[in-house]
Protein backbone atom coordinates (compact mmCIF):
# COMPACT_ATOMS: atom_id res chain seq x y z
CA UNK A 1 0.00 0.00 0.00
CA UNK A 2 1.13 3.11 -0.89
CA UNK A 3 0.39 6.73 0.22
CA UNK A 4 -0.68 9.08 -1.63
CA UNK A 5 2.06 12.20 -2.52
CA UNK A 6 1.67 15.16 -0.80
CA UNK A 7 2.12 19.05 -2.72
CA UNK A 8 4.12 21.54 -2.05
CA UNK A 9 0.64 23.65 -0.91
CA UNK A 10 -0.16 20.85 1.03
CA UNK A 11 2.99 20.63 3.22
CA UNK A 12 3.40 23.99 3.54
CA UNK A 13 -0.14 24.23 5.19
CA UNK A 14 0.71 21.07 7.19
CA UNK A 15 3.73 22.86 8.77
CA UNK A 16 1.86 26.25 9.37
CA UNK A 17 -0.89 24.10 10.97
CA UNK A 18 1.27 21.84 13.15
CA UNK A 19 3.49 24.89 14.37
CA UNK A 20 3.61 25.41 17.98
CA UNK A 21 5.63 28.30 19.71
CA UNK A 22 9.50 27.36 20.80
CA UNK A 23 8.77 24.24 18.55
CA UNK A 24 11.28 23.38 15.78
CA UNK A 25 10.08 25.40 12.81
CA UNK A 26 9.70 23.53 9.74
CA UNK A 27 10.77 25.34 6.02
CA UNK A 28 9.11 23.74 3.32
CA UNK A 29 11.11 23.61 0.33
CA UNK A 30 11.21 21.08 -2.40
CA UNK A 31 13.82 19.03 -1.34
CA UNK A 32 11.28 18.69 2.19
CA UNK A 33 8.70 17.36 -0.27
CA UNK A 34 10.56 15.07 -2.19
CA UNK A 35 11.36 13.40 0.96
CA UNK A 36 8.09 14.00 2.77
CA UNK A 37 7.19 11.41 -0.61
CA UNK A 38 9.67 9.09 -0.04
CA UNK A 39 8.32 8.27 3.59
CA UNK A 40 4.90 8.49 2.54
CA UNK A 41 4.75 6.72 -0.88
CA UNK A 42 7.42 4.17 -1.04
CA UNK A 43 7.51 0.49 0.97
CA UNK A 44 10.83 1.41 2.67
CA UNK A 45 10.08 4.49 3.66
CA UNK A 46 6.75 3.89 4.98
CA UNK A 47 8.04 0.97 6.56
CA UNK A 48 11.25 3.03 8.29
CA UNK A 49 8.93 5.44 9.56
CA UNK A 50 5.94 3.45 10.78
CA UNK A 51 8.84 1.48 12.75
CA UNK A 52 10.35 5.25 14.11
CA UNK A 53 6.50 6.57 15.49
CA UNK A 54 6.01 3.20 17.43
CA UNK A 55 9.52 2.90 19.09
CA UNK A 56 9.16 6.41 19.69
CA UNK A 57 5.96 5.96 22.40
CA UNK A 58 8.83 3.71 24.28
CA UNK A 59 11.27 6.59 24.32
CA UNK A 60 9.16 9.56 23.68
CA UNK A 61 8.48 10.95 27.46
CA UNK A 62 12.23 10.84 28.50
CA UNK A 63 13.46 12.16 25.14
CA UNK A 64 11.23 14.79 25.15
CA UNK A 65 11.99 15.44 28.89
CA UNK A 66 15.82 15.26 28.40
CA UNK A 67 14.95 18.16 25.44
CA UNK A 68 12.39 20.26 27.66
CA UNK A 69 15.00 20.48 30.14
CA UNK A 70 17.38 22.26 28.10
CA UNK A 71 14.55 24.38 26.42
CA UNK A 72 14.50 22.81 23.08
CA UNK A 73 12.21 21.77 20.95
CA UNK A 74 9.90 18.73 20.76
CA UNK A 75 10.73 18.21 16.72
CA UNK A 76 14.25 17.46 17.38
CA UNK A 77 13.14 14.01 18.06
CA UNK A 78 12.94 13.72 14.42
CA UNK A 79 16.40 13.58 14.45
CA UNK A 80 16.60 10.20 16.42
CA UNK A 81 13.34 8.76 13.96
CA UNK A 82 15.53 9.56 10.87
CA UNK A 83 18.91 8.43 12.21
CA UNK A 84 18.05 5.38 13.44
CA UNK A 85 14.07 5.02 13.45
CA UNK A 86 14.44 5.43 17.77
CA UNK A 87 16.01 2.16 17.85
CA UNK A 88 19.17 2.13 20.28
CA UNK A 89 21.46 0.13 17.72
CA UNK A 90 25.38 -0.80 17.99
CA UNK A 91 27.56 0.31 15.86
CA UNK A 92 27.69 -2.64 13.91
CA UNK A 93 23.90 -3.41 13.32
CA UNK A 94 23.09 -3.66 9.74
CA UNK A 95 19.67 -2.13 10.50
CA UNK A 96 19.04 1.22 8.27
CA UNK A 97 19.21 4.71 8.44
CA UNK A 98 17.92 7.47 6.55
CA UNK A 99 20.79 9.76 7.44
CA UNK A 100 23.71 9.97 5.26
CA UNK A 101 27.26 10.19 6.29
CA UNK A 102 28.99 7.32 8.53
CA UNK A 103 27.19 5.50 11.09
CA UNK A 104 26.95 6.18 14.54
CA UNK A 105 25.68 4.30 17.61
CA UNK A 106 22.61 4.37 19.96
CA UNK A 107 19.02 6.01 19.54
CA UNK A 108 20.96 9.52 18.52
CA UNK A 109 23.75 7.99 16.12
CA UNK A 110 26.97 9.39 17.82
CA UNK A 111 29.72 9.14 16.08
CA UNK A 112 32.85 7.73 18.88
CA UNK A 113 34.30 11.10 18.41
CA UNK A 114 30.95 12.91 19.36
CA UNK A 115 30.22 10.52 22.11
CA UNK A 116 33.58 11.35 23.76
CA UNK A 117 33.53 14.73 23.49
CA UNK A 118 30.10 15.08 25.31
CA UNK A 119 31.30 12.77 27.69
CA UNK A 120 30.60 9.51 26.82
CA UNK A 121 32.88 6.54 27.08
CA UNK A 122 33.42 4.53 23.71
CA UNK A 123 35.87 1.76 24.63
CA UNK A 124 36.46 -2.92 24.06
CA UNK A 125 33.75 -3.65 26.20
CA UNK A 126 31.92 -0.08 26.96
CA UNK A 127 29.41 1.85 24.81
CA UNK A 128 27.75 4.62 26.85
CA UNK A 129 26.30 5.25 23.20
CA UNK A 130 23.79 2.12 23.73
CA UNK A 131 22.82 3.97 26.90
CA UNK A 132 19.56 5.88 25.68
CA UNK A 133 19.06 8.06 28.99
CA UNK A 134 22.97 9.02 28.75
CA UNK A 135 23.37 9.34 24.85
CA UNK A 136 19.89 11.44 25.17
CA UNK A 137 21.47 14.06 27.53
CA UNK A 138 24.89 14.30 25.22
CA UNK A 139 22.26 14.79 22.26
CA UNK A 140 20.36 17.49 23.90
CA UNK A 141 23.72 19.22 24.83
CA UNK A 142 24.89 19.24 21.58
CA UNK A 143 21.77 20.54 20.13
CA UNK A 144 22.44 23.23 22.70
CA UNK A 145 25.40 24.01 21.57
CA UNK A 146 24.77 24.18 18.24
CA UNK A 147 21.77 26.81 18.29
CA UNK A 148 23.90 28.84 20.58
CA UNK A 149 26.71 29.08 17.63
CA UNK A 150 24.43 29.34 14.51
CA UNK A 151 21.17 31.05 15.64
CA UNK A 152 19.21 28.63 13.17
CA UNK A 153 17.80 25.25 13.29
CA UNK A 154 18.53 24.49 10.28
CA UNK A 155 22.17 25.44 10.43
CA UNK A 156 22.07 22.95 13.36
CA UNK A 157 21.24 20.20 12.63
CA UNK A 158 23.07 20.61 9.28
CA UNK A 159 26.04 20.71 11.64
CA UNK A 160 24.74 17.68 13.71
CA UNK A 161 24.90 15.40 11.04
CA UNK A 162 28.37 17.10 8.55
CA UNK A 163 30.29 18.77 11.19
CA UNK A 164 30.62 22.24 12.02
CA UNK A 165 33.86 22.55 9.97
CA UNK A 166 31.62 22.00 7.16
CA UNK A 167 28.61 24.24 7.74
CA UNK A 168 31.20 26.89 8.77
CA UNK A 169 32.94 26.54 5.15
CA UNK A 170 29.94 27.14 3.25
CA UNK A 171 29.23 29.97 5.76
CA UNK A 172 31.99 31.74 4.70
CA UNK A 173 32.36 31.02 0.90
CA UNK A 174 28.28 31.59 0.41
CA UNK A 175 28.27 34.72 2.74
CA UNK A 176 24.11 33.89 3.22
CA UNK A 177 22.35 31.02 5.52
CA UNK A 178 20.08 30.11 3.01
CA UNK A 179 19.98 26.71 3.68
CA UNK A 180 17.18 25.43 0.72
CA UNK A 181 20.15 27.06 -1.78
CA UNK A 182 22.86 25.29 -0.42
CA UNK A 183 21.14 21.93 -0.60
CA UNK A 184 19.56 22.68 -3.91
CA UNK A 185 23.45 23.59 -5.56
CA UNK A 186 24.73 20.65 -3.26
CA UNK A 187 26.62 22.69 -1.07
CA UNK A 188 25.02 20.69 2.01
CA UNK A 189 23.44 16.93 1.79
CA UNK A 190 20.29 16.48 2.13
CA UNK A 191 20.16 15.72 5.95
CA UNK A 192 17.89 19.05 7.06
CA UNK A 193 15.49 17.88 4.31
CA UNK A 194 14.88 14.70 5.97
CA UNK A 195 14.67 15.78 9.49
CA UNK A 196 12.24 18.37 8.57
CA UNK A 197 10.19 15.85 6.71
CA UNK A 198 10.04 13.62 9.69
CA UNK A 199 9.12 16.72 11.81
CA UNK A 200 6.20 16.97 9.43
CA UNK A 201 5.41 13.15 10.13
CA UNK A 202 5.98 13.00 13.95
CA UNK A 203 3.25 15.69 13.76
CA UNK A 204 1.14 14.30 11.12
CA UNK A 205 1.28 10.14 11.63
CA UNK A 206 -2.07 10.18 9.90
CA UNK A 207 0.44 10.31 5.82
CA UNK A 208 0.70 6.93 6.79
CA UNK A 209 -2.38 5.44 6.72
Amino acid sequence: VRGRAVSLTEARALAEAGQKAGDLPVVVDAAVVEQLNKFVTTPKGRDFMRKALANLQEHREAMTGALRSRSLPEGLLAVAMVESAVSNLPETSREPSMAPGPRGAGVWMFIPETARRYGLKVEAGRDERLDAARETEAAASLFQSLYERYGDWRLALAAYNQGEGVVDRVLAESGVRDVSEWVRTGRLNGYTATVQAGVLLLRNPHLLD
